[in-house]
């Protein structure tokens, strides 16, 4: 099984900041698949990342890709080692065959140099499904049927479902926070943060660590029988609180806390419990 990962917020940034971001996500998915047990090849082709895994895991690998910070969205791809359109109709084709009938459309994309613009590649596939599949006929918006095709150089990924991710940055792009966390809202304030790319180093109740971050972190720091203060240190004097009432929050000297969640209403604190416990 072969997933293509796509990022949005790195690719904005520099070039050399955006390798190095690149790289941490690359190594976090490779580390959520050593915990799970799961062996699988990472790679990473232009702005595209890649995993290969087994078919029997698949459903782990899923899982893992929906809890990776950084991913903005995964599909379930198959490839065809061409950028031949003949040679990639043949496979779309193959796929319409199974639909029956209804509606459909071919969205392509290219990268590299061919000898065919993007829209005239989604015209000529569309026009061979037709011809194999007289039953289906072509709705540009909302068809019941949709077939993605990234044409890279001279490789093609065919996909038709695309999942989406939680966004933000890669966890470990940002430095590190020290995070007490006893409770929900104390772990949403952590996750806030670690989806802005920080690292957590966790100290606090382990059962709701486990439970509520767990499947977030790539690497799970967490300190049973340390030093508040060296705690503190570890995460250059930087914290994270859960507070949200203005009026209580500290302005100390010497190290620095953030507040995640000074902005959010109960309903949205709620709402995102919720997709942090998914």
């Amino acid at each position: 099984m072969r997933f293509l990962l796509r990022y949005g917020e790195i690719g904005i940034k520099s070039r050399k900041v955006r390798a190095r971001f690149e790289h941490r996500l690359v190594e976090n998915v490779k580390s959520m698949l050593l915990r799970a047990g799961v062996e699988g090849l990472v790679s990473k082709e232009g702005d595209r990342i890649f995993l290969v895994c087994d078919d029997t895991n698949d459903n782990v690998c899923e899982r893992i890709l929906g809890h990776m910070f950084g991913i903005v969205s995964f599909s379930k791809v198959s490839s065809v080692s061409s950028s031949d359109v003949e040679e990639i109709s043949g496979y779309v084709c193959g796929l319409a065959s199974k639909w029956g009938g209804g509606s459909f459309a071919v969205r392509c994309r290219r990268v590299g140099t061919h000898g065919y613009t993007s829209m005239t590649a989604a015209a000529r596939i569309g026009e061979r499904v037709l011809d194999a599949n007289p039953s289906l006929k072509v709705k540009l918006r909302g068809p019941d049927h949709e077939i993605f095709i990234e044409i890279r150089h001279g490789s093609s990924y065919i996909y038709m479902d695309v999942t989406d991710g939680p966004g933000g940055m890669p966890v470990g792009t940002a430095g590190r926070v020290a995070a007490f966390v006893m409770d929900r809202e104390d772990a949403l304030a952590a996750w806030l943060m670690m989806k802005r790319g920080c690292m957590p180093l966790l100290m606090g109740d382990k059962n709701i660590i486990e439970g509520c971050l767990l499947a977030w972190l790539p690497g799970l720091k967490f300190y049973e029988n340390l030093p508040i203060e060296r705690l503190i240190a570890y995460a250059e004097h930087v914290l994270v609180s859960k507070e949200r009432d203005v009026k209580k929050m500290e302005k100390p000297d010497g190290y620095t806390i953030f507040y995640p969640m000074a902005a959010l209403m109960d309903e949205d604190v709620d709402m995102m419990i919720e997709s942090m416990m998914a």
